[in-house]
């Protein structure tokens, strides 16, 4: 697994690695997996990451129709399956990887996404380490001297690190021994949050959990000493498990082509608008999608749930099409939001200088 910490880099780097030069030897198949793909589309790949991944019996993933299809199809010596993943696969995921190459955003996430090497088994032999923390995260490469480690991360108002290099932040030979949640767990005295990951991730969540008055409904001590439980205050201003808003759309195959457009749904009348406009059609090289672990053929995954439910692609496109949106990215100004059903939804960001340069069309 290569975990990025935001969908736009994710998406980079699995079109990097469609078109990256490889060893003769060597054959790659990859698996973007964001939390912005159609509905169904991403029922479609959890199951396919479930069914390979769960790896108890070591041999399992090996059966697995698709997988094997990709070993008996290829005359190279090695074949490589690589799942470019944001933090979705950190929680609820029952997975189990060989190895992982981890953007860092916190110390908790470098936990959560070890959990994921070798969930499942021993593995026998094991010479050399099979996790790898880049030493800088795509927003400190990216955002010059302001704050790297944040959407998601600690870094935010008054807690700044002096420094984005986690070879400056993190103790290298702590991490080289161990990546567990005892690191996260244990108390850290006197907390250096502006030279240490770790201290800036305690000394947030301390004056989150412990520090405002009861007048501050944005911090605990506000919920369990103020008032507001006597009103509906808090609900209104700060909504239990809501984060930014978002628009949804909805992912409608036009006929007779089967073309893919964007509607959005109209809440008084509930009829379907066209919103196409708002998003930019990306195709893929043929060559590219050969290197494709889990080809999405969104239109027969739509008529595959309409089978079951007694729908039509229609009906199920209305139902299980839909495609969430942060309202901030429509706002005029922002980067146009691009679209493949392989790869999902992303907002378009000029990496180029980070990932290499793609082939021209």
């Amino acid at each position: 697994v290569v975990r990025m910490a935001n969908i736009t880099p994710c998406v980079e780097v699995s079109r990097f690695l469609m078109q990256a030069d490889l060893p003769r030897d060597t054959e790659i198949r990859i698996l973007p997996y964001h939390s912005r793909f159609p509905r169904i589309s991403r029922h479609y790949i959890e199951r396919e990451l479930d069914a390979v991944l769960k790896r108890k019996d070591p041999d399992r993933a090996f059966e697995h129709p698709v997988v094997y299809n990709h070993i008996m199809n290829t005359d190279k010596d090695n074949v490589v399956f690589i799942v470019v993943a944001t933090p979705v696969e950190e929680v609820g995921r029952d997975h189990d990887f060989d190895w992982a190459v981890l953007e860092p955003s916190s110390v908790r996430s470098l936990v959560q996404m070890a959990g994921r090497v070798a969930r499942h088994r021993t593995i026998e032999g094991l010479d050399s380490a099979n996790i790898i923390i880049l030493s800088q995260n795509v927003r400190a490469l990216t955002s010059g001297q302001g704050v790297a480690y944040i959407r998601p991360g600690y870094e935010y108002g008054g807690f700044r690190l002096n420094s984005h290099d986690l070879r400056d932040v993190l103790d290298e030979n702590e991490i080289y021994k161990r990546i567990d949640s005892a690191l996260r767990i244990e108390r850290v005295k006197d907390p250096d949050f502006a030279n240490s990951l770790l201290d800036l991730e305690h000394a947030s969540l301390h004056s989150f959990l412990t520090e405002g008055g009861s007048n501050d409904y944005s911090k605990v001590p506000g919920w369990i000493h103020g008032p507001y439980y006597l009103t509906d205050i808090v609900q209104v201003k700060c909504p239990f498990r809501q984060g930014a808003r978002e628009e949804s759309f909805f992912l409608f195959p036009q006929e007779p082509d089967l073309r893919l457009e964007f509607y959005r749904k109209d809440e008084d009348t509930g009829k379907f608008i066209s919103a196409d406009r708002e998003f930019q059609h990306e195709d893929l090289y043929e060559s590219d999608k050969k290197r494709l672990w889990f080809p999405v053929e969104y239109y027969e995954q739509l008529e595959d749930i309409g089978g079951e439910k007694g729908m039509t692609v229609n009906q199920a496109a209305a139902r299980f099409g839909e495609v969430s949106v942060l309202e901030y990215m429509l706002e005029p100004g922002q980067a146009r939001l691009k679209f493949n059903p392989n790869i999902g939804l992303w907002q378009e960001k000029d990496l180029a200088n980070l990932f290499g340069q793609r082939k021209g069309r």
